[in-house]
């Protein structure tokens, strides 16, 4: 039997972990700055919110997040989340902190944070969790979807969404252990939606298959 090799970070994730409380301290650093010297109107490079971030090499965008980040945040709050991080082996770096910052509220604020960190949860499963503690919507960003570029590129991706769809359906609430239980409202709704992406990858299949004998093009 071949010998699994593990890649250094997946043998340790200590490295990870300290990266991510590296960028914690560095960006708490640079939103000091900002939070002492940086003014919310002004375009200057001496004292814009924008170019102070850009200066210390973050993207001007990151510079109100950082500024609320010091805001919020006291010394003793960064060291104790640090040292959070560390015991429980979790990369809980800026990205994720970022999305804890529309929390007003101190103690829910640290709670969820302190959830978070030794659940190990990633980006996705935060935007989830604030959903159902906040009612708080995901966030309207990222990735825009692709483009299909032709007709046969339309097609791939369709059946690539329509696979996972399926999976993701049937792991969670057809799969014999442990499914995840729903409304009867939204169980109906989802199983007729369901039957209705799998109607759509069985044909986006064929249309493929037919496109491939078209042009000739082995599998």
């Amino acid at each position: 039997m071949a010998s699994t090799i593990l890649s250094p970070e997946k043998a340790d994730p200590m490295p990870k972990v300290l990266k991510a409380i590296k960028g914690l301290r560095d960006g708490y650093k640079v939103g000091r700055i900002i939070l002492e010297k940086g003014k919310l109107q002004s375009q200057s490079e001496e004292t814009g919110i924008a170019a102070l971030a850009a200066k210390h090499g973050y993207y001007p965008e990151a510079g109100r997040k950082l500024r609320k980040f010091a805001d919020l945040y006291s010394k003793e709050d960064l060291d104790a989340l640090c040292e959070l991080c560390h015991e429980h082996r979790s990369a809980f770096g800026l990205a994720r902190l970022y999305l804890l910052l529309p929390i007003e509220n101190r103690k829910a604020r640290l709670d969820f944070q302190t959830a978070a960190v030794q659940g190990r949860w990633k980006h996705t499963r935060m935007l989830l969790e604030l959903r159902r503690r906040f009612g708080r919507e995901p966030a309207k960003r990222g990735r825009r979807p692709l483009k299909p570029v032709d007709q046969t590129d339309g097609l791939l991706q369709l059946f690539r969404m329509t696979l996972q769809f399926g999976r993701w359906h049937d792991r969670n609430f057809v799969a014999e252990e442990k499914p995840v239980h729903l409304p009867a409202s939204v169980k109906t709704a989802l199983d007729l939606a369901a039957d209705a992406v799998k109607a759509l990858h069985e044909a986006t299949d064929k249309a493929l298959k037919r496109t491939r004998k078209a042009q000739h093009v082995p599998r």
